[in-house]
C-alpha cells in the first residue's frame, strides 16, 4: 500500500494498493492465482473523509465507504458494506483493512516534512499507553509533554524487498517519490507434515524529500498450526526496525496468540491486544495471519495440501 502526495504535502492523500496470490507448483513454477489493485483519495485535512475509491476487480459496494473517515470506525464499514469479502479474506478485504492505519502512518511523511498543525482534524495522536511505543513516561510522550509535538522518526536505510534467489516472491514494486510512503507485507503458507507454517513479514518505509528511503517499522512473524485444527501451537515475533527504544517490548505479545484458532484472529486481536504490551503494527500483523486459511485453500485446489 503506497502513500503518496501529489499535490503536495498538505494536498489530498493518494493510497494505492496491490494485493498478489502465488502457488509454488509441484515443478518449482510459479501460478499466479489471483490479483487485486486498490486506489484511494483521502482529504488528509479534511477528517480524513474518502473522496474517491475503487478497485480492480470492481465492486461497485465501495461506493458506499465514499465519504466515510479513512480512521475509527472505518473497519466496522467494510464489514457492513462487503460482509462476504471479510468472510473469505479476500485480497481486496486485506487492502481496505490496511487504510486506516496506512492513512495514520502516512502523517510521518507529513510531520517529516515539516508540516505542523495545518488542520487540528489532521492531528489525531493515539492516547497515552495505547501501545508500547506510546506509553506513559516514553520517548514519545516525554516529548509531546516538553514540545508539544511528537519526535520525528529517522530510520536506516531501507534494503531492497527483491531477493535475487527469489525474484518472483514480490509483484512490481514501482519506485516511491520524496515524501511517498509503503507498507509492504508478505504472508507465505505451506504444509509440513502435521503442520501449517506461516512466514510472515511487514515493513513501512518513508522517503524523505532527498529522495533517500529510510525504515520506519518492520517485524517478522513465524508461526505453526496444528493442520487439522488451525490451533497456533509456536509463534515467534521477531524485531527489525522500530522508532523507539520502548516498541521492541511488544513483541512478547505473541506468546498470548498460543492455543488460538488462526481463523480468530482478527476480532480477538482487535478485542483483546491492547495496552503498553502490544503494538499498533505488530496487532495488525497477526490480524492479516487470519487470511492464512484462504491460502490453505489456494493449495487444496492445486492439490498441495
Amino acid at each position: 500500500m503506497d502513500s503518496i502526495r501529489t499535490d503536495g504535502l498538505t494536498g489530498p492523500l493518494r493510497l494505492i494498493g496491490h494485493s498478489r496470490d502465488v502457488v509454488t507448483l509441484a515443478d518449482g513454477q510459479l501460478e499466479v492465482v489471483g490479483d487485486s489493485h486498490l486506489e484511494a483519495r483521502v482529504e488528509y485535512l479534511d477528517s480524513r473523509r474518502i473522496s474517491e475509491l475503487r478497485s480492480q476487480p470492481a465492486d461497485r459496494r465501495l461506493d458506499g465507504l465514499v465519504g466515510a473517515s479513512a480512521a475509527s470506525g472505518f473497519r466496522g464499514k467494510i464489514l457492513h458494506a462487503l460482509p462476504d469479502q471479510v468472510a473469505q479474506a479476500t485480497r481486496l478485504h486485506l487492502l481496505l483493512d490496511d487504510i486506516p492505519v496506512a492513512t495514520l502512518v502516512s502523517g510521518h511523511a507529513v510531520v517529516s516534512g515539516g508540516v505542523r498543525s495545518v488542520n487540528p482534524a489532521s492531528d489525531y495522536a493515539p492516547p497515552a499507553d495505547l501501545c508500547s511505543g506510546w506509553r506513559s513516561g516514553g520517548t514519545i510522550m516525554l516529548q509531546i509533554e516538553k514540545s508539544g509535538a511528537a519526535p520525528i522518526v529517522t530510520g536506516p536505510a531501507t534494503p531492497d524487498l527483491i531477493d535475487a534467489g527469489d525474484p518472483a516472491a514480490w509483484h512490481e514494486l514501482p519506485p516511491l517519490p520524496p515524501h511517498g510512503m509503503r507498507r509492504a507485507r508478505r504472508l507465505d503458507v505451506s504444509v509440513q507434515g502435521a503442520d501449517v507454517v506461516l512466514d510472515s513479514h511487514f515493513r513501512d518505509s518513508h522517503v524523505d524529500a532527498l529522495g533517500f528511503e529510510q525504515t520506519v517499522h518492520e517485524y517478522n512473524v513465524t508461526m505453526r498450526l496444528d493442520r487439522a485444527s488451525l490451533v497456533i501451537h509456536e509463534v515467534e515475533a521477531t524485531t527489525r526496525v522500530l522508532p523507539w527504544v520502548e516498541c521492541p517490548h511488544a513483541t512478547r505479545s505473541s506468546e498470548r496468540l498460543l492455543g488460538l484458532d488462526v481463523r480468530e484472529l482478527r476480532p480477538w486481536v482487535r478485542a483483546e491486544m491492547t495496552g503498553i504490551d502490544t503494538c499498533t503494527h505488530l496487532n495488525d500483523q497477526y490480524r492479516s495471519m487470519a487470511d492464512a486459511v484462504a491460502l490453505l485453500d489456494v493449495l487444496a485446489a492445486h492439490n498441495l495440501d
